[in-house]
């Protein structure tokens, strides 16, 4: 049956508990008398945030469960609702403090979550949470919590994903860029997400407000007011349709491949002589495929993607900046799945003998590292490939796409490597296929190899998820994003690297093709989205003096708690019949 779940937007003060836990409860009561039945506030809501060190938050925080709880509970069985709280919690135990967030129900007290992943404010009294992502079981569904910072992390949201979580809880006090992650994670993971933060000031850091509600397919339900309007308290509400929890986006948890996702458990930091040493500029420039049809030949191909590059590497070599050039799936033969597979062997033979050498050749010529895909058959097996071609015209390495879609099981085994390679005056580069994009464990995979670029190419049946739908005025792109995913734009964010998507034109002409950048949120670094076919950027690898970038990102994963993901129990959503994937998505 459907529900209510609300997001309260509310505002703590510093050292007022009794008065904030007066005001929430209030706030709590307001909501579920509105028909309510899911309520999520902020992080810290009973103490407020900018506490510089133990001392001080101390006399604002409570066990849990504890008299905090006890009030609350009062208002669940009252009403019959489920609040999650955001509050600093005191362990009895052993004295120390966590950030975290309680589960109330009309039973009582649930379970809690304690904050994973810290960031720099609450570090300076929080302990990093030790109970793992659990997953807490209701009448009204499976819940989850993340607490802001977590966001950054796939891990997060991902395992309580593969324990079966229907919705994550989101406390937070963010200033843009956690919540901007929440439409992506929801996407991927197949689940709700009903996000809580702040849209006030407290010790100068702003709170960006936005509180909003996510559907299992990335689509906004709700979305508050943001620190830009005036920065209001207020609640907002959505439906939850049980229906949903079960969704083709759920259902790729089932594709997992936990046997190749083994380095998703190393921490490499914070030294690694692997790595990059130093910025590199490039200019990346992702080429979009004309209509399926308009090319018949292997030399037709070559022709058309030769005289797209020529210009714009002879633009930049007249500048004196490197060059990489990716393009889409399939690239050098157009689509194969209509092939016999005798015809679709021979072709991938003609490519290998008589067509490669001819774009190694193109590349040395022109001083240009490209991307380029075809069926490959090697090992008896036909694979879906793509060649990283150096500016010398040297093979640097081939990657088999190691999640296949639909169409693409028809004719091709899956690879088993996600391998990242440095080449001269790029950095390191990865390639993945767009199926292995909607497993964040591969690019992430990328992430910890430390991949200053990853190709991103995009195949037959392009899919289409929501842009990424945040309030115009928090994005770089601002209403220039219509064409831009919300998926690929966390990926990018989440790993810190450049994610190079090339994609084939629609019918109509235009293109998803884009190069996705690392931080269209804080530092208002721009996506460029493509003019003409082509999405050019010149970028700064590494981003040394960035306030969060992939050395940061490497240094804090707390791989302690990642064991679900490589683990070969943890792909639990049932399958769905092609017809109930329609279904859901109608």
């Amino acid at each position: 049956m459907n529900f209510l779940a609300s997001a309260i937007q509310f505002h703590p003060q510093l050292g007022e508990m009794e008065n904030n836990i007066q005001r929430l409860e209030a706030a709590v009561e307001q909501s579920a008398s509105s028909g309510a039945r899911l309520i999520v506030t902020p992080e810290l809501a009973t103490s407020g945030y900018m506490y510089k060190e133990r001392k001080n938050i101390l006399p604002f925080s409570d066990t849990i469960p504890g008299e905090t709880t006890d009030r609350f509970h009062r208002l669940c069985v009252k009403w019959n609702s489920y609040l999650v709280l955001g509050m600093p919690e005191y362990d009895k135990e052993t004295g120390l403090l966590y950030n975290s967030a309680v589960l109330i129900g009309p039973e009582g007290y649930i379970g809690k979550y304690r904050k994973t992943h810290l960031w720099e404010a609450e570090a300076h009294w929080a302990t990093p949470g030790n109970l793992g992502f659990p997953v807490f079981y209701t009448e009204i569904g499976k819940i989850a919590i993340n607490i802001c910072m977590d966001a950054v992390y796939m891990e997060s949201s991902r395992i309580p994903a593969l324990n079966g979580a229907d919705i994550l809880a989101f406390p937070t006090n963010s200033s843009a860029q956690t919540i901007s992650m929440l439409q992506g994670w929801a996407t991927l993971n197949g689940m709700y997400v009903v996000s809580s933060n702040r849209a006030d000031e407290e010790e100068g850091f702003q709170m960006a407000g936005a509180s909003a509600i996510w559907s299992p397919y990335g689509e906004k339900l709700v979305e508050a007011n943001t620190s830009l309007d005036g920065g209001n308290e207020e609640i907002i509400y959505a439906v939850i349709d049980p229906a949903h929890y079960l969704n083709p986006n759920k259902e790729r948890l089932l594709r997992r491949r936990p046997d190749i996702y083994k380095s998703l458990m190393l921490h490499i930091g914070p030294w690694n002589y692997r790595k990059s040493l130093h910025p590199a500029e490039v200019t990346i420039h992702c080429l979009s495929g004309p209509a399926q049809g308009e090319l018949k030949s292997l030399s037709d191909f070559f022709a058309y993607w030769a005289a797209q590059v020529t210009p714009l590497r002879e633009k930049d070599k007249y500048e004196g900046v490197e060059s990489l050039f990716v393009l889409p799936a399939l690239s050098a033969t157009g689509f194969v799945s209509h092939l016999p597979y005798e015809e679709l062997v021979l072709l991938s033979q003609r490519f290998a003998v008589e067509w490669l050498p001819e774009y190694q050749i193109y590349a040395q010529t022109l001083e240009a590292n490209l991307v380029v895909s075809a069926p490959e058959c090697a090992d008896g097996n036909v694979y879906l490939s793509a060649w990283i071609i150096n500016s010398s015209g040297e093979i640097e390495h081939v990657h088999r796409s190691t999640h296949l879609r639909e169409e693409e099981m028809q004719w091709a085994t899956p690879g088993d490597d996600l391998i990242t390679v440095p080449i001269k005056g790029l950095g390191r580069v990865g390639v993945i296929f767009e199926e292995e994009g909607y497993y964040p464990e591969v690019t992430t995979s990328y992430g910890i190899q430390r991949a200053d670029v990853v190709a991103l190419l995009a195949g037959e049946h392009s899919d289409e998820e929501y842009a990424p739908l945040i309030k115009d005025a928090f994005h770089a792109n601002g209403k220039d994003r219509k064409t831009l995913k919300a998926v690929w734009e966390n990926l990018a964010m989440s790993i810190q690297a450049y994610i190079a998507f090339a994609a084939w034109e629609k019918s109509d002409g235009t293109s998803t093709t884009a190069v996705y950048a690392v931080d269209p949120y804080y530092e208002k670094e721009k996506t460029a989205a493509a003019r003409n076919g082509t999405a050019s950027k010149k970028v700064t690898t590494l981003r040394n003096e960035a306030w969060y970038n992939q050395q940061q990102w490497i240094v804090s994963r707390r791989v302690e708690h990642y064991y679900p993901l490589i683990s070969e129990g943890h792909a639990l959503a049932p399958a769905l019949s092609p017809q109930e994937e329609d279904d859901m998505m109608a």
